[in-house]
């Protein structure tokens, strides 16, 4: 094989050194994308955890309200189950009282 002629030498040259500054440039793009997902991937995982401690608190605040209502619900039925235990003793005597008075007479 013969030897590149001196001309045809240096164009290859040339032509090597702008492939290698190509490639270390892209190479150093792909390190920034990589540095730069890294970072994205950080700033998700700090939302993601910020996002499970509101939910966990908004869920603990929801049971509370809904415990709170059930002994709001079990109060008003116990009191209506009072009051119309009074009522019905009420209507009772109502009746007695009638009762003997009617026989009374």
């Amino acid at each position: 094989m013969a030897e590149p002629d001196p001309p045809s030498s240096v164009l290859l040259m040339s032509v090597i050194q702008t492939l290698q500054r190509e490639l270390e440039t892209r190479r150093r793009e792909a390190d920034e994308a990589r540095e730069e997902i890294k970072r994205l991937v950080a700033m998700v995982e700090g939302l993601t955890r910020q996002l499970d401690v509101l939910l966990r608190d908004r869920d603990e605040e929801r049971r509370a309200e809904l415990a709170e209502l059930a002994e709001l619900q079990a109060a008003a039925e116990a009191q209506a189950a009072a009051e119309a235990k009074r009522a019905a003793e009420a209507a009772a005597a109502t009746a007695e009282s009638a009762e003997s008075s009617s026989t009374a007479t």
